[in-house]
């Protein structure tokens, strides 16, 4: 094994590299049980050594599996967050709900996941924080009826304008300010000249240059 591992390593070339993963594993399948046994020792040897990407590959491989009506994401997630806990890497999980989200969407991505029920916290070792995390790995949309979510509610205009602010001073994209639309407000808030106002506003505000003089940047609103 170590032998292949070292083969595999000298090919030095991130393209090759690339081909080598799903060529293995067709070719694995169309064997024994050893060989498939061979083969997942192999990648296990080569995401452990760092000479695959751990992220790029479990999302690439599994992502068809949970198009839907495919496999349980409940099941497969536990299970492969197993080994990938102990050593802080359950976070490259999230690869897999970012390609769903591209041809699914981040509202039925999210709903998939609370009929899984998986909760945020089987990420994470011991006394992380979840609200943290999920703002820095940037999976709003996912949110739903747990305890650390905002959740579906009402916010004032005040709270509504700075958390936008926020977003838009973050460098947020158009659809990840779509995203925390979606998963922290209520449908009647949505629907709401609140938010078109308070949108409006956060907008006009990131373009301004504090500067002397005061300038805008036109490019931001044309963003």
């Amino acid at each position: 094994m170590k032998e292949a591992a070292q083969g595999v390593q000298e090919l030095a070339s991130p393209s090759l590299l690339f081909t080598f993963v799903p060529h293995g594993i067709q070719s694995a399948l169309e064997r024994s049980t050893i060989a498939r046994g061979h083969m997942g020792r192999l990648l296990h040897q080569l995401l452990f050594a760092g000479h695959l990407s751990t992220a790029q590959y479990y999302q690439e491989l599994m992502t068809p599996i949970l198009q839907e009506g495919g496999g349980p994401m409940g099941k497969l997630f536990r299970e492969i967050i197993k080994p990938l806990r102990p050593l802080g890497k359950a976070a490259s999980l999230l690869e897999i709900l970012g390609l769903l989200c591209k041809s699914m969407g981040p509202k039925k991505v999210g709903m998939l996941r609370r009929e899984a029920g998986l909760s945020w916290k089987e990420f994470l070792s011991e006394g992380q924080d979840v609200r943290a995390f999920v703002a820095e790995q940037k999976v709003e949309y996912t949110l739903g009826e747990e305890s650390e979510a905002p959740g579906q509610r009402m916010l004032s205009s005040e709270e509504l304008s700075r958390q936008l602010e926020k977003l838009l001073k973050e460098g947020s994209s158009n659809q990840r300010v779509f995203d925390w639309i979606e998963a922290n407000l209520s449908q009647q808030q949505v629907a709401s000249n609140t938010l078109v106002l308070a949108l409006m506003t956060a907008v006009c505000y990131s373009a301004i240059l504090f500067e002397t003089p005061l300038r805008v940047d036109v490019a931001v609103l044309k963003a």
